[in-house]
Parts: structure tokens; sequence; C-alpha cells
């Protein structure tokens, strides 16, 4: 057997390699599909978001107006567009005006016709002083 004594050897270290040197061109061309998905993804987020914008925006609900009185009574109020509005809406308050009127009128009328029977009955009852009431009456 040979005696031979063992050194120890560092490891033989491989020089650096260089880096490589990257240009301009090649980070573009590298991240270009990145860079594209990123695009078009901001694109459909824009149009979700006018989508968004103009749903909300045609399903607005419409205001209500309201006014109040000196005691604390609120009046709502209606809002239009046009002076065709405006007279159409005069024209129906009328005509509800006029049948409130009329039924008016009429409840008038059967509350006298009511109150006639009444004292009609009232008569036959006592036609004394029915006969005794009727000057009275003729008399302010």
């Amino acid at each position: 057997m040979k005696n031979t004594a063992t050194v120890p050897t560092q490891p033989v270290l491989k020089p650096p390699a260089k880096k490589k040197r990257r240009y301009r061109y090649e980070f573009y061309r590298d991240n270009f599909r990145r860079m594209t998905v990123i695009a078009m993804g901001l694109i459909v987020l824009d149009v979700l978001l006018v989508l968004a914008m103009f749903l909300v925006y045609v399903n607005f609900p419409q205001r209500d107006l309201y006014a109040t009185t000196r005691n604390g009574l609120l009046v709502r109020l209606r809002q239009f567009d046009s002076k065709e509005q405006v007279m159409a809406a005069k024209a129906e308050k009328l005509a509800k005006a006029e049948k409130a009127a009329a039924k008016a009128a009429e409840e008038a009328a059967a509350a006298a016709e009511a109150a006639k029977a009444a004292d009609a009955a009232a008569n036959a009852e006592n036609p004394a002083e029915a006969a005794t009431a009727k000057p009275e009456a003729a008399n302010p």
C-alpha cells in the first residue's frame, strides 16, 4: 500500500456565468401576452361598469315630491314635463270636482227626501201638531 497523504482540495469553482443582458425590446416581447390579458380584462370591466350605470339610470325610480301645509300635512306634488300634462291634470281635477259636487247634490237631495218623509210620517201621527206647526213655519 502506498502511503499517500490526502490533501484536502478545494472544489473547483466555475467562473460565474455572465448574466445575459436584457434589452428593452425583450421586456416588451416577453410581457406582451400578460399585458394584453390585463388590457382585455380592463376593457371587459369598463363595459360592465357602463352597462351597470345604464341599468341604474333606466331603472331609477321617479322622485316623490311633497309640500307641507301650514298645519304640517303633506301634499303630494306631481311633476309635469310639458304644458299638455299640466292642462290634462287641470281638466282631470275639474272633472273630479264636478263629480264630487254632483254626488254631494244627490246626497243632499236624498237627505231632503228623507226629511220630508220623516215629517210626513210625524204629521200623520199627530195631525193637531202638524196644523199648528205649519203656520209657524210659514212666518219667519
